[in-house]
């Protein structure tokens, strides 16, 4: 085909030198992080379980190594409170394609001069597994709530009731006394949350096993004895 420029988006694999030869413009990526911070497959979960205030996108040129090419253009993003990797994902998608129409055209007339990454700066982000959803309740609140977010939509954070995974799908940490972790405890307005190791983590949204997603407050008329319950921790 005796492509100009290749662009990449999403690609779970590292180009091999006979493809990055192919283009005179070489081969650009779009990559959801402010480069050399999370290079590697996950970089907007690790960015949330970071607790960065701040992402982005990067357009680097390619090279041979994992993200590590030169940067051609970036723009940050604002991490909100209540971003999962899903909205972020969505957020961070509009914004790389708005970068790269900026971009490309400064690149294709050769306006552009890429810019070397610092390699003191790099961060490396790895695959995420299914495992990695299933809750500790010795965690902080904070700490948890963190993975709630960055875990969904996927591989989503789960504990058991009665012998079936219960995801939690949206939660905010609450102060409150220490307690067992792993305890169903009513906080204020009768709303529910669970002891952790430091703090509460309040229930919004949960989905038992088998059944439809909801909120807290609907679960909670459906399954009475879950006040109290006392949910596992990973040993």
């Amino acid at each position: 085909l005796r492509p100009d420029v290749i662009v990449v988006a999403a690609l779970g694999q590292i180009l091999p030198p006979e493809v990055l030869a192919i283009p005179p413009f070489g081969c650009l990526n779009l990559h959801p992080s402010l480069l050399p911070r999370h290079r590697g497959p996950t970089p907007i979960p690790a960015a949330i379980l970071a607790s960065d205030d701040w992402t982005g996108v990067s357009i680097m040129l390619m090279d041979e190594g994992i993200d590590s090419g030169p940067i051609l253009a970036q723009r940050r993003v604002a991490i909100a409170p209540q971003d999962t990797t899903g909205s972020l994902t969505r957020k961070l998608a509009q914004i790389a394609a708005q970068l790269l129409e900026e971009t490309l055209p400064r690149w294709l007339s050769r306006s552009l001069t890429p810019q070397p990454q610092r390699e003191e700066g790099a961060t490396y982000t790895k695959l995420l597994s299914k495992g990695e959803g299933e809750i500790d309740w010795q965690l902080p609140a904070s700490q948890i709530w963190r993975r709630v977010r960055a875990f969904y939509p996927w591989p989503g954070c789960y504990t058991k009731l009665q012998g079936k995974m219960l995801k939690i799908v949206k939660a905010i940490p609450f102060p409150g006394e220490r307690g067992e972790p792993g305890r169903v405890v009513t906080i204020d307005r009768g709303e529910v949350g669970v002891q952790t190791g430091e703090g509460i983590l309040r229930l919004l949204r949960v989905q038992l096993e088998g059944r439809r997603e909801m909120s807290a407050e609907e679960f909670l008329r459906g399954q009475r004895g879950f006040r109290g319950a006392l949910l596992p921790s990973l040993k």
